[in-house]
């Protein structure tokens, strides 16, 4: 079965595009695709911080329901186990990034280093192979 990670790596979390994204999750989850969630860079404790409003309201129901079924979000700490375990991986990219390279390549079953998370951030798509 495929394993997703999914980074959040944006400030600003209130958007469609964190709406849609975490919407994208929970509709993997509901067909039984494992999903790790990890905060990394500018949006630690924008997800994992109950007292934050980080989200608009529909962000809010689909990560509560994210939440039911179990996934629970990590911070930076949990990006290399996770990185190493996944097949796939989703971005919700920081948009001030500088998008260079455009496309990265990940080894399946590597874990990085701190520069490769500098770089895993700074890529405009992420995919492993």
């Amino acid at each position: 079965m495929t394993r997703v990670l999914a980074l959040v790596a944006a400030a600003s979390l209130d958007g469609p595009d964190t709406t849609e994204f975490l919407r994208a999750l929970a509709a993997l989850r509901a067909v039984g695709v494992p999903v790790t969630l990890v905060e990394i860079g500018a949006a630690v404790g924008r997800l994992s911080d109950p007292d934050t409003d980080a989200l608009s309201a529909d962000g809010e129901r689909f990560l509560a329901a994210l939440r039911e079924d179990g996934v629970e979000v990590a911070g930076p700490g949990a990006l290399p186990d996770a990185l190493a375990a996944a097949d796939a991986i989703l971005t919700l990219g920081d948009p001030t990034r500088a998008g260079t390279p455009g496309l990265m390549t990940w080894p399946r079953g590597s874990r990085p280093s701190a520069d490769d998370v500098a770089a895993l951030r700074a890529a405009g798509q992420v995919v492993i192979s």
